[in-house]
């Protein structure tokens, strides 16, 4: 099983077929895709204008990784299949007061939650409801309020 660095450098690798774009991706969550648990993460690009006004597009793209190896299982565009009921058409303000301001040890510990349910899936084939839980309240406690809503709904 690869490391989860190397799980989101390639998830970053294959994101809008690898060009060179402004762009971000989301952190990993665990999606049931065809009866199977995979990774997936949300893309979203952006403009100079867009980091001026703190505000985004929703996310365009999502991709599937394989927990273990991180292969592309799927690269879909939202305009032709979507993972969200979200407009294409609105803005999602950054500027969130109520964010946390995660420090380093802080997003280690967030990491090794998702680190220990991956490894639970590649492993037992299931994983802790508790534990991907803590992970995602995490995940979205540093998340903008007008964004959180791409996790929960890429997420199981």
């Amino acid at each position: 099983m690869i490391k989860l660095e190397e799980l989101n450098a390639k998830a970053e690798e294959y994101a809008f077929g690898g060009a060179i774009i402004p762009h971000e991706i989301s952190g990993p969550v665990i999606r049931m895709e065809d009866g199977n648990c995979v990774v997936a993460y949300f893309c979203y690009g952006y403009t100079y204008q867009d980091i001026q006004k703190m505000e985004l597009r929703r996310p365009s793209e999502w991709l599937l990784l394989d927990p273990s190896t991180g292969e592309l299982i799927a690269e879909n565009y939202c305009q032709e299949k979507d993972f969200s009921s979200e407009s294409f058409n609105s803005r999602y303000s950054m500027e969130d007061e109520s964010r946390v301001d995660a420090d380093d040890e802080w997003l280690d510990e967030m990491d090794q939650l998702f680190e220990q349910v991956r490894t639970d899936l590649v492993k037992n084939g299931g994983f802790d409801g508790e534990t991907y839980r803590r992970y995602l309240e995490k995940l979205l406690s540093i998340t903008p309020e007008s964004y959180r809503v791409f996790y929960r709904e890429l997420s199981i």
